[in-house]
């Protein structure tokens, strides 16, 4: 792990503390961002425990992982839906009150997204993508993989863990929300997140 790597996690990671500590703090209509944020910060601990793992020779540890990273990673890209609790201060930022929340609202957002961003950063520079193909073909599939993932946590409410404890609720809720909109959603927010792997690796590679 570089120096510099090494830094942005622990800034990172106060980063959040601090946030957590000023949402609790400042009445807001967004409490909910203390347990978003920290579940977008699983995934950047997992990359952390896989690049440990790595180092050892036990393949189903490095394979145990990546699967924890990889299921735990669609949290931090969850938070571009949050803009949708938008509609409790409305959008007009005409008053002091919405410009904190909206506030808010925007830090939560940019740090589950650094966050994530940190952690694929990390899965790929240990699995070695190196390949311009193999690394498009990699952040596609992760892209609209989350993107599946972000539309049952968003409209059937189902949580990582729930792979591990109510796996039968996963598939009965993705045959049952099969559709033409669920479809347009994945197309839509895999590009989206597509486009922002590319320019975070520009940026991290170069950093």
């Amino acid at each position: 792990m570089r120096k510099g790597e090494k830094k942005l996690i622990v800034l990172l990671h106060l980063a959040v503390l601090l946030f957590w500590a000023v949402v609790f703090a400042v009445p807001s209509h967004f409490d909910f961002l203390i347990w978003n944020v920290f579940l977008a910060l699983i995934p950047l601990d997992f990359a952390i425990f896989y690049r440990k793992a790595k180092q050892g020779t036990n393949i189903w540890i490095h394979g145990a992982a990546f699967l924890l990273w990889l299921f735990f990673f669609p949290n931090a890209m969850y938070l571009l839906t949050d803009f949708s609790h938008l509609s409790a201060i409305g959008t007009g930022l005409a008053n002091t009150a919405q410009y904190l929340n909206y506030g808010f609202l925007f830090m939560g957002l940019m740090f589950g997204m650094l966050i994530g961003l940190s952690s694929l950063e990390m899965i790929v520079e240990t699995v070695q993508v190196k390949s311009r193909q193999r690394l498009l073909i990699f952040y596609t599939a992760i892209a609209f993989l989350s993107a599946l993932a972000i539309y049952l946590g968003r409209f059937a409410r189902i949580n990582s863990w729930d792979i591990f404890t109510n796996p039968q609720l996963i598939v009965s809720q993705l045959f049952t929300l099969i559709s033409w909109d669920m479809f347009v959603f994945i197309v839509i927010f895999g590009l989206i997140q597509l486009m922002i792997f590319i320019i975070y690796h520009l940026i991290w590679k170069n950093h």
